[in-house]
């Protein structure tokens, strides 16, 4: 796992900026496929959510067991990202197989 992907699970905002600051790729997966807008709708971290989304995260990637950001978010229970997410258009017909 990444810096990036850490910093996205622990919700750590300042941390996700410099990061991508200093050029760090706001998709970069790891090896299953779970980008940091992956891991922070997943751990329910809004913050660390909306600032991915506004530094141009892919809203509707789908990692190697065919879940989105979306479908990670709901899975938990993690109302407030979904309803997010589903405001900014995240692809609600996406479905993990």
């Amino acid at each position: 796992m990444t810096d990036l992907h850490l910093a996205a699970e622990s919700g750590s905002v300042d941390i996700i900026k410099l990061l991508l600051d200093k050029g760090m790729s706001v998709n970069l997966t790891n090896t299953h496929g779970f980008t940091p807008l992956h891991i922070s709708a997943g751990f329910g971290n809004l913050e660390a959510t909306k600032t991915l989304i506004h530094r141009g995260a892919a809203l509707n990637n789908v990692n190697k067991c065919g879940d989105t950001p979306l479908t990670l978010a709901s899975r938990r229970g993690h109302l407030e990202i979904c309803r997010f997410l589903t405001e900014i258009s995240a692809d609600i017909t996406i479905r993990n197989a």
